[in-house]
This record gives C-alpha cells, structure tokens and sequence, in this order.
C-alpha cells in the first residue's frame, strides 16, 4: 500500500465546510489550504482546517466564516445524482450537496447527520436478533427548494438504488436489506433476513435523494436533476454549473448541522496536474482535490509558504500485471521468484519519495510468505523461500521456453 490523501473531513461536519474533496486512489501527496495567511485572491478567506483536524496536542481552531473557496480538480463532474455510476471527482459535490444518515469520523466512530443517534441494541434501535434496524431522523431538516425531509425520502433512496432499471453506482450492501419502510414521518424501519455487520457502513454512503422529485420522473436515468437541477439536504445549494470551467455551490443557510463557514465553493476543472499545482502556488486555486498532486511535486510542496500539506495513508496499490499469454509468467514459481527477487526499499525512497509505507508491500504475483515462527523466524523463511524459487526458476529457465 501506498501513503495517500485522505480527506480530513471524513469525520465530524465534513459536509459543513467541505475544504476538501473525498479520498484519493492515486497515491498522490496532498497539500490543503492555509490554516494560517489572510484574503485570498477570491475575495474571501481561505479555509481553517480547525473543524476536521482533531490535534490532541493543539487547541482546536475555529473555522472563519465567510468569503469562497476554490478546489482544484482534474476531471470535470458529470452527474450530480449521488446514487448513480459516480467518478472520484464527484465525490466532493456529493458531500457538499447531500447527507447521509450518519457518517464514519476519524477514528472509525459513526457520528449521526440526518439521525439523530445511531441505532444500537442498547437505544432500542437494533433487535435482539441484529436483524430489525429502526432509525429516528432530525425534525429540522429541509430540503434545498424548502420541502420538508421525511422517512419517505430515505426508503425511496434504498428501493431506487435496489431498482433494476435505475443505473446505480452498486447494490452491494443495500441488497442485503430484505425491506425497508416508513414507520411514521421522522422513523424508518429495515430488516435484515440475517445479521449483517457491515450495514451501518453501507448506509453511511447512502446519499438520500427526494423523493418529491424523482419520484415524479418517468426515466431517473435521464432526469434534470441528474445534471442541471440537482436538490440536497446538505450544507451547499447548487447554482450553476459552466461545462468545462468550473461549477459553483453557495451556502445553504437553513442547514441543520454546524456551518457552513464559507459563502460559495468554487469547483475548478483543471485536467493537467502539473497546471493545477502552478495556479495553487499562485493562490488561483486554495485546494487541490481529489487527485492531490504527482508525488514529484512533493519536494516542492513541502517548501511552499502558508500551506497544510497531508500526506495520509491510504488503501491504494501499485503493481505490476505480468502478461499471462507468455508461457513463462504462466508459471506461478517465476511470478514469486520475481516478487521475491524485487527490492522495494528504493522503490519506496526514489519513486514514491518516502511516502509509502516502510513495511513489506502487498504484490498480486504471488501470496506472501507465512509468518509463522516454528521453523525459524520470518526474515529466514522468506530468504529460505526466496533463494529456493531462484534455484527453480533457474532450471526452468534452462529449458528453453520463454
């Protein structure tokens, strides 16, 4: 695995100032907006990391209020509707324009946004059985055209995302619920036919939609509201979007949560990393987003004046996909003799600049040795194994095949 950008704002009120766009499966570095300096070129502050970065060893900073935010990002979105097939960049809109039921915080806890609590069997909020969820919703959530939120809004989400003629970007996880239904206005109910851990996770990605207005559409897949009018409950109202430019959000003041802290959030489309990161040192864009910035720019970033700079790890992976056609990568021993032939160290330190982890990198050519001690310790299985698939190797490359 790789170090790369996470967003600070996955946990607390990360849709309240949204400085941020979502996680990065690039394994770029990420340098953030100042939490100090002063205006920008914008007309407006640049954004305090105080909300989402929880330092134990520092008083919290209180978020400044006002002025816009311009985030740096190199695919331009394509659709704003949170429940259909989504690329990375569109992440950030979603944040912004939408909630969740909950979310999950820094530290792996889920923090309420639309519920007001979690359900546990403790609060009477999950049966005994692990298998009957019940759910109570904010009484003070609204709509971005006014309408009011209600429980039919959460179970017309789930049964549009589990309806086979809406394009949805998964039902994996939500398949696992048997039904779900409104037990009044502001409680929604879900069963499960068995206990499924991972469901609080799944439903903290569940962006709810209107069901006022989608479920008026005659094609969902076709709707307006997937690109020129879409309607959230979330912290920012969309305005405008100018195709191949930028698109614009401005603050929705009756938000239920803290915030927002910022009058408007410009998204600019950039395509060239390299530009982006130019127009981010001349403060023409505060954030880079999602995609962070190539990792060769990470020596330059660190020298930059009045910038935050996250360098978080991540779940991603680079390797290298043998071509199975040829006869030799056929063999499972070559694959592991080559894996096991690899040093990674300078991998680590030339190509990645230090910023992937200092630990044995994962490989798809083969598993990894055991760790098992019996017979020795692991750093002595591992040269026992790796010198024996050499030796194999070496007389099957003696045949003669490729």
């Amino acid at each position: 695995m790789s170090e790369t950008p996470r967003d600070t704002r996955q946990g607390g009120d990360r849709a309240n100032t949204h400085e941020e766009a979502h996680a990065s499966d690039e394994g770029n570095v990420f340098p953030a907006a100042t939490l100090e300096g002063g205006g920008g070129r914008h007309g407006g502050r640049r954004p305090s990391a105080g909300t989402w970065e929880r330092d134990s060893n520092r008083p919290a900073l209180q978020p400044q209020k006002g002025g816009q935010i311009i985030i740096g990002i190199s695919q331009e979105p394509q659709n704003f509707n949170p429940i259909m097939p989504t690329i990375e960049s569109q992440r950030g809109l979603h944040m912004a324009i939408y909630d969740d039921l909950w979310r999950v915080g820094p530290k792996g806890e889920y923090i309420p946004n639309l519920a007001t609590e979690i359900p546990t069997q403790a609060n009477g909020g999950v049966s005994k059985d692990g298998t009957l969820f019940t759910v109570k919703l904010r009484k003070d959530v609204k709509w971005h055209d006014g309408q009011p939120f209600s429980a039919k809004d959460v179970v017309f989400t789930w049964k549009t995302i589990m309806n086979p003629k809406v394009s949805v970007f998964s039902t994996v996880g939500f398949n696992q619920i048997a039904d779900m239904w409104a037990a009044d206005d502001l409680t929604v109910k879900f069963k499960l036919p068995q206990p499924y851990a991972p469901i609080l996770v799944i439903l903290s990605d569940m962006f709810v939609v209107p069901e006022h207005i989608l479920g008026k559409s005659p094609d969902i897949n076709k709707d307006e509201f997937n690109n020129k009018r879409p309607v959230g409950t979330g912290a920012f109202k969309f305005v405008s979007w100018a195709a191949g430019d930028h698109i614009a959000l401005e603050a929705n003041k009756a938000y239920h949560g803290p915030g927002p802290y910022v009058d408007r959030l410009i998204f600019k489309y950039i395509s060239d990393l390299t530009v982006l990161f130019t127009q981010f040192k001349t403060g023409e864009i505060d954030i880079t987003g999602i995609q962070g910035i190539p990792v060769d720019l990470y020596p330059e970033a660190k020298t930059l004046p009045n910038i935050t700079l996250h360098v978080n790890p991540g779940t991603t992976y680079d390797c290298i996909a043998p071509n199975f056609l040829l006869p030799m990568f056929q063999d499972k021993r070559i694959r592991q003799a080559l894996h096991y032939g690899m040093d990674k160290k300078p991998m680590i330190e030339k190509i990645f600049l230090g910023c992937a982890p200092r630990r044995r990198p994962t490989s798809r050519l083969s598993p990894g040795p055991t760790t098992r001690r019996s017979r020795g310790t692991t750093s002595t299985i591992r040269r026992r194994r790796r010198n024996c698939w050499r030796r194999r190797a070496g007389r099957w490359g003696r045949t003669g095949s490729e």
